[in-house]
């Protein structure tokens, strides 16, 4: 599902989980990242999404991250 051009990229964006507080949690080699994929996180505020956040060292690092599972 596209969710609009602040979420997705002309690379690829996949594995996403929405968490219970509402924040939509991915994987993405179109943003700006440490490889070739990291895991971002974005939440929906005003019916818009946040501008995706890499969520950087340790939970990225230089090998392919995409799949994520936030606890709790």
């Amino acid at each position: 599902m596209n969710l609009g051009p602040e979420i997705n990229t002309p690379g690829n964006e996949d594995a996403t989980i929405m968490h219970q507080d509402g924040t939509l949690y991915f994987g993405s080699d179109g943003l700006p990242g440490l490889c070739d994929f990291d895991i971002f996180k974005s939440e929906l505020k005003d019916e818009k999404w946040t501008r995706p956040q890499n969520l950087g060292y340790p939970i990225n690092t230089p090998k392919f991250e995409n799949y994520f599972f936030p606890f709790a």
